[in-house]
């Protein structure tokens, strides 16, 4: 029997998404410099969640709301530290000791509100280099349309955002030949493919790399870069972003 294809479709930034609707389809969300990398390493360590905001006057809301469980308020504007928060965007902020068990209130530059704009999606899958071949296996088991959202960088395409998608099509239609791509995703897996043994040097040259290194935060591009270093699959639901590996 025929079976109809699914669609994936790539948004390289969240404006590009103003007029689609998402209901019924399945979102994933790159940020790989660095809201997606960040957030999967603190589900990687252990945190109880990652609740995702636009807004700082919405984070400093809801730590109100999360007090009893005592929020850690994160996030960064322009890829420094939000003074008064607990706190940046750099992955290597967030080890077990300081998340484990912790609700996380997150607001970044680019990547929440990516992650907002998706939030009409039957399920949001959150995606970096890190968690690449983890989240392709359960996305390929789905039969659901897939919309690829980049968080991009301050409204313009990133590069690296672009890589970490076209790979992760790149294995999606290998392992499942239920999906049908455009035109949009042959030239991003093209792009992608170009770079993939060498993601660290993308990284460096990308133009949000090469600002994130200016301001100190140069460990950071060596951490994004680590392809399938963690064994993780995020989703966002319910407000939260949970680890979908202890979902039963």
């Amino acid at each position: 029997m025929f079976k109809e294809k699914k669609s994936i479709k790539i948004f390289e930034k969240p404006a590009d998404t103003e007029f689609c609707s998402f209901k019924g389809s399945i979102a994933v969300v790159i940020d790989v410099l660095r809201a997606t990398s960040t957030i999967i390493n603190a589900i990687h360590n252990g945190c109880r969640g990652v609740v995702p905001v636009a807004e700082i006057e919405r984070a400093l809301l809801l730590r109100q709301q999360y007090f009893a469980q005592k929020p850690l308020l994160c996030g960064e504007r322009y890829g420094k530290k939000i003074d008064g928060f607990d706190l940046g965007n750099s992955p290597a902020e967030y080890q077990n000791e300081v998340v484990r068990d912790k609700v996380l209130i997150l607001t970044t530059t680019n990547g929440t509100p990516a992650l907002t704009a998706a939030q009409e999606a039957k399920v949001i899958y959150v995606l970096s280099l890190l968690n690449l071949e983890t989240t392709v296996n359960q996305v390929a088991c789905l039969n659901e349309d897939i919309n690829i959202i980049c968080a991009g960088t301050n409204g313009q395409t990133s590069l690296e955002d672009n890589v970490c998608a076209g790979l992760f099509i790149n294995e999606l239609v290998k392992k499942s030949d239920k999906f049908l791509t455009d035109n949009k995703c042959s030239e991003i897996v093209t792009q992608a493919n170009e770079y993939r043994d060498n993601l660290l040097t993308m990284l460096r040259t990308s133009r949000h790399g090469q600002y994130l290194e200016e301001i100190g935060f140069g460990p950071d591009l060596e951490f994004c870069s680590k392809l399938n270093f963690i064994n993780a699959c995020a989703v966002f639901e319910n407000g939260m972003i949970i680890n979908s590996f202890l979902v039963s």
